[in-house]
C-alpha cells in the first residue's frame, strides 16, 4: 500500500515534518547543498516506495487502553484526522492497546458489523512438541539440500514424526507463548471487555492446555472433537476434511451464543475462513484473532490479529520447507507453472524474533502438502527428464485460472507473469537441464532471508579461540585494544616469548616454530597480529603453518601476498604514520586474495565542507575507530563467516540500530515485492502515486517507529541534541506507487545487480544487501522522484552544485532526525511543515566512500564486477551514497 518510485534500488515514503526548534538554530553539516539527502546520484541506486509527512503540532496519538464499542458516525469519516478530532460516535469497532497487534486490511477495522453478525475469536494452540519435530524435519532437509550433513538432534527429532502423534503436548516455547499472551490479555481486559458467551476447543492435549492458561473457567467451555486438526487420512481426503469444517459452520449458524471463543488448530482455521483476496487465514501458534460470521451466508470477513506472542516461529503445518520457500518475497516465477498453481499467496503469516513480521506465506491445502508442486515438476518432462520444460509451461491465461487448486489464491497478473515464467523455462530447457521441485524451493529460499530475523552476530564468541601475537599488538601502549578482545569473552591464547621485530628486514624464520608449537598447543580459531607483529604471520603463511582465519591490523610492508584459502580481514587507517600506504595499493593486495575470502576495513578522511572542515576523520596507526561500535570483535566474527568476511560485516550493520528500528523494518520488508505486498493499487494509475496510509493501522505505526526511531550509540552528525527529535512528530504518511517508473528503472538495475552478485558467488540477501533509508530535497524535486514514470533519482545529473564529501552519487541518511536537523529538506511549508522520503535501497555491497569516486567505484575483487554502492562509515554507516 505504498507507492514506488523505483528508481534502481531506492523505496520511498513521504514525509513533512517540523522540528521544535527554531530555525536559526538549525545547521547542515555539509552544507544546504550536500550531505545524505541532497540531490546528488546514487551509486546505492534507489527504489521510491513510500512516504511520511512529519510535522507541526501534531495530534493526541489514539490511546488505545482497551476496547472501545460506539455507535457508527452518520457523517463521513476522514481516517487521516480521526485521532485529531474524533466526532461523536465515530468509533465503531474495539481499539487495541499498542501491545496487542492489529493488522491492517482492505477492510477499515472502523466499520461496525451488522447486529446479526456474531463475534468468532480464533485462538491457535501454543508450539506443540509435532511443532518442535516438524522444524527439525526442515532444518535436516535444508542442511541436505545445502550438502551439509543435518544435526543428529535434528534427524532423531525428525524420525518420532514417523510415529503419527496426532495428540502431542506443549513444547517450553509453548508454555511462554502463552504467559506471553495471556499478559497481553489481562493488560487490556479483554475477556471483561469481549465477554464471550460460550468456549470450543479442540480435546487434543495442546488445544485444551492453551484453554486452560488463557480462559482458566471464566467462560463456559465446551470441548467439541469435530474440530481437531486434518487428520493424514483426511489431507489424502480433502473431501471429508471439508465435510466436517462445513459441519462446524452449520452448528455455529444455528448456536444462540453470538459471542464466541474457539480454541484449535491452524489448518481447521485456515478452511473455516474460506478464500478472500489479501486475507490473512494463516494463524501463527497462541495467535488471537477476530473474524464476524454470518449465519445467514455462512461466512467469515476478514479476521483481524489480536494477541501475538514476542517468541513466535514458524510451526510449519505439514510441510514448512514448502511454506518457507513460498513466503511471496518474488512474484515472477522461474519455474514452470503446468496445471497447478505455482505462485499461491493465500495468507500472511506472522513470524516473530523481536517484532512482528507479516509475509505472505501460506499455501491452500493440497499444496501445503507440497504434493501439488510436487506432482507438477515431476509430471512434466523435456528432453525425457522429470523437470518442467519449455513446453509444459506453455499454458494459456484461461487454462491457467481454471488449473488452480479450489483452496490456491493467485495474486498475480498472469498475462504478465505466464510470459516471464516461459522466458525462464525456455533457457533451462535450451540448454538441457531439467527444473524440479528443488529448483522451485531454492529459488524461494531467498524470502526467507528477508522474513526472518537473524541471529546476533556474536553468539559464539565465549567458544571461540584467538591467539595473539603479542608484539606489536600494544598491551603497554594501547591497552583499549588488548582488553576489549578479552572482555568480548572469546578464549584468548597469547604469544609473548617472542622478540620485538623492531628493525625492518628482521628474520623471523628462527621463532615460527616456537610460535607454531604454541598455536598446536591452543589450537586457535583465529590468528590475530597488529603493527609489527605482522610480519610474523607473513612467516607462517609463507612456511604453510597457518591458513586459517586472520585478523591482521595495520598493513606490514612485508605482506604482499594472502593466501588464497584463509579468510583475511585487514584493518587500516588512512593516516597511518608509521606504514603509510594508498587505498589503491590495499585494494591490490585483498585481490590476492580468494574471492570472498577477504575484507578491508579502510577508515579515511571525508571530503572537505565549504567552511574547510572534514565530517570525518581515517584512522592513524593506533586505530580508534577499533574501539568503538563492537568493532575488534566484529572483525574477528567476520574471519570465521563461511560467506566470507565481507558478507558478514554488511549483516552486522543492522545490530548499530535500535531494537524498535529493526522491528519496524523487519514488518515492512527488505525486498521492493515484500513492500509491494501492501499497495492499494497495482501501481499504474496515471497521476495518482500517493496514497494514504491511514492512521491507526500496523503500516502506519512501523513507519512511523523507523522515522522517530535513534540508533544505539551516539550519532556520528550531532546536529541538536536527542531531546529535541521527540517532540517531532508525522502528520501524515503516503505510499508512493508508481509501477511505470519501476518497470523502467529500479527492477533492470535489481536483476542486474542479482546477477552480478550470483557471478561473484554471493547470494542476495534482504536487509543485508538492502536497507532502509531517509532523503530530503525540496518540494519540486521531491514531485518529481514521486511522479516521474521513468526515473526518480537521477544520480548522474546531480552533485555537481558544490564538493561531495564521499563521491558523486545521490546521498541518503541512515536516520531521519539527520536530515530534518540538516536543512535538507528545503524551506518549510507556510504551516511550518516539511517532507522527506523513507527510502528502501538496494544497497548491494558497500565499499568506503571517496571525493574522488566521480560515479564509478572500485573493483571488488576482480574485473568486471565494481562496489554498488558506498558509505560514510563501514564501522557503522549514517550516510549512503
Amino acid at each position: 500500500m505504498w507507492s514506488m518510485d523505483r528508481r534502481k534500488g531506492a523505496t520511498e515514503r513521504m514525509f513533512m515534518c517540523q522540528s521544535a526548534m527554531p530555525a536559526s538554530s538549525r545547521c547542515s553539516l555539509e552544507g544546504e547543498a550536500e550531505g545524505p539527502c541532497t540531490r546528488f546520484p546514487t551509486t546505492a541506486q534507489a527504489h521510491a516506495l513510500t512516504g511520511i509527512m512529519i510535522g507541526g503540532s501534531s495530534p493526541e496519538p489514539l490511546k488505545a487502553r482497551g476496547y472501545t464499542l460506539t455507535k457508527p458516525s452518520a457523517q463521513p469519516v476522514d481516517l487521516n484526522c480521526l485521532a485529531m478530532n474524533p466526532p461523536a460516535g465515530a468509533y465503531a469497532e474495539l481499539c487495541l492497546p499498542s501491545h496487542a497487534r492489529s493488522v491492517s486490511s482492505s477492510r477499515s477495522p472502523l466499520v461496525k458489523p451488522s447486529e446479526d453478525l456474531k463475534t468468532v475469536y480464533l485462538v491457535r494452540h501454543a508450539e506443540s512438541m509435532e511443532n518442535v519435530r516438524v522444524h527439525a524435519l526442515d532444518r535436516a532437509f535444508g542442511q541436505l539440500r545445502t550438502w551439509k550433513a543435518p544435526a543428529c538432534s535434528d534427524v532423531c527429532s525428525a524420525l518420532r514424526l514417523l510415529c503419527f502423534d496426532l495428540d502431542t503436548p506443549l513444547s517450553a516455547r509453548g508454555e511462554r507463548q502463552l504467559k506471553d499472551v495471556q499478559a497481553q490479555m489481562a493488560g487490556c481486559g479483554f475477556l471483561q471487555k469481549a465477554d464471550p458467551q460460550l468456549l470450543i476447543f479442540s480435546p487434543r492435549m495442546r488445544a485444551a492446555r492453551t484453554r486452560e492458561v488463557l480462559f482458566g473457567g471464566e467462560v463456559p467451555s465446551k470441548a467439541m472433537p469435530q474440530i481437531v486438526e486434518r487428520t493424514p487420512m483426511e489431507g489424502l481426503c480433502p473431501a471429508q476434511f471439508q465435510e466436517r469444517v462445513q459441519g462446524f459452520k452449520d452448528w455455529l449458524a444455528q448456536t444462540p451464543e453470538t459471542r464466541i471463543v474457539v480454541v484449535g488448530h491452524c489448518q481447521f482455521f485456515s478452511r473455516l475462513l474460506g478464500k478472500g483476496a489479501g486475507w490473512d487465514r494463516y494463524l501463527s501458534n497462541a495467535e488471537v484473532k477476530r473474524c464476524y460470521f454470518d449465519p445467514s451466508s455462512g461466512a467469515f470477513d476478514i479476521p483481524v490479529s489480536m494477541f501475538l506472542p514476542q517468541e513466535c516461529d514458524s510451526s510449519g503445518e505439514a510441510c514448512p520447507i514448502l511454506r518457507k520457500a513460498l513466503r511471496g518475497d518474488d512474484a515472477e516465477l522461474p519455474f514452470g507453472c503446468g496445471s497447478k498453481a505455482t505462485y499461491l499467496a493465500c495468507s500472511s503469516y506472522s513470524k516473530n524474533g523481536a517484532g512482528a513480521v507479516t509475509d505472505y506465506a501460506s499455501c491452500a491445502t493440497a499444496c501445503d502438502q507440497g504434493e501439488g508442486l510436487q506432482e507438477t515438476y515431476g509430471t512434466h518432462d523435456w528432453k525425457g527428464s522429470s523437470g518442467s520444460g519449455k513446453c509444459d509451461c506453455k499454458v494459456s491465461d484461461s487454462e491457467h485460472r481454471t488449473a488452480c487448486k479450489e483452496d490456491a489464491i493467485c495474486h498475480f497478473d498472469t498475462s504478465r507473469t505466464v510470459p516471464v515464467l516461459l522466458d525462464h523455462c525456455s533457457i533451462h530447457a535450451e540448454a538441457g537441464m531439467r527444473i524440479t521441485y528443488y529448483d522451485f524451493e531454492k529459488y524461494f529460499r531467498k524470502a526467507v532471508v528477508a522474513a526472518t530475523p537473524r541471529p546476533p552476530s556474536n553468539l559464539n564468541r565465549t567458544s571461540t579461540r584467538v591467539f595473539i601475537i603479542g608484539p606489536g599488538f600494544g598491551n603497554q601502549l594501547n591497552p583499549r585494544q588488548s582488553r576489549m578482545v578479552e572482555a568480548a569473552g572469546y578464549q584468548i591464547g597469547w604469544c609473548f616469548n617472542i622478540p620485538n621485530p623492531e628493525l625492518p628486514n628482521f628474520p623471523v624464520e628462527p621463532y615460527l616454530d616456537r610460535i607454531k608449537a604454541e598455536m598446536d598447543a591452543f589450537r586457535p580459531h583465529v590468528l590475530m597480529g597488529a603493527s609489527k607483529g605482522g610480519v610474523y604471520i607473513v612467516g607462517l603463511w609463507r612456511r604453510g603453518y597457518w591458513r586459517g582465519p586472520t585478523v591482521l591490523i595495520n598493513a606490514h610492508p612485508m605482506c604482499r601476498q594472502i593466501p588464497e584459502e584463509a579468510n583475511v580481514v585487514m584493518a587500516v587507517g588512512s593516516n597511518d604514520e608509521v606504514y603509510p600506504v594508498q587505498r589503491a595499493d590495499l585494494e591490490g593486495l585483498m585481490h590476492t586474495g580468494g574471492q570472498n575470502k577477504t575484507f578491508l576495513y579502510w577508515t579515511a578522511d571525508s571530503g572537505r565542507l565549504p567552511s574547510g572542515q572534514i565530517s570525518r576523520q581515517g584512522d592513524t596507526h593506533n586505530q580508534e575507530s577499533l574501539l568503538h561500535h563492537d568493532v575488534l570483535p566484529r572483525l574477528i566474527d567476520a574471519t570465521l563467516c563461511k560467506e566470507g568476511p565481507e558478507i558478514h560485516w554488511h549483516r552486522t550493520w543492522k545490530e548499530r540500530l535500535s531494537r524498535d528500528r529493526n522491528n519496524a523494518e523487519l514488518w515492512l520488508g527488505y525486498s521492493p515485492e515484500q513492500i509491494m505486498r501492501l499497495w492499494s493499487t497495482n501501481g499504474h494509475q496515471s497521476g495518482k502515486h500517493l496514497h494514504d496510509v491511514p492512521m491507526g493501522t500496523e503500516e502506519y505505526r512501523m513507519v512511523n517507529a523507523a522515522f522517530k526511531a535513534l540508533p544505539m550509540e551516539q550519532q556520528a552528525y550531532i546536529l541538536s541534541p536527542p531531546e529535541t527529535w521527540a517532540p517531532v512528530r508525522a502528520l501524515r504518511i503516503q505510499r508512493v506507487e508508481n509501477g511505470p517508473q519501476g518497470d523502467a528503472s529500479w527492477k533492470p538495475y535489481y536483476k542486474s545487480l542479482l546477477r552480478s552478485l550470483e557471478d561473484q558467488g554471493v547470494e542476495f540477501e534482504p536487509g543485508t544487501h538492502t536497507c532502509w533509508a531517509f532523503h530530503g530535497c525540496n518540494n519540486e524535486a521531491l514531485e518529481s522522484i514521486v511522479n516521474n514514470p521513468v526515473c526518480g533519482f537521477q544520480p548522474l545529473a546531480s552533485g555537481t552544485r558544490s564538493t561531495t564529501l564521499w563521491g558523486s552519487g545521490t546521498y541518503f541518511a541512515r536516520d531521519a532526525k539527520y536530515v530534518a536537523d540538516g536543512g535538507f529538506c528545503g524551506a518549510p511549508n507556510a504551516d511550518g511543515t516539511r517532507r522527506m522520503l523513507m527510502c528502501l535501497l538496494i544497497m548491494g555491497i558497500s565499499c568506503l566512500g571517496d571525493p574522488a569516486h566521480k560515479g564509478v567505484l572500485p573493483f571488488r575483487h576482480k574485473p568486471p564486477h565494481r562496489y554498488n554502492s558506498s558509505v560514510d562509515c563501514l564501522a557503522s554507516p549514517e550516510v549512503m551514497v
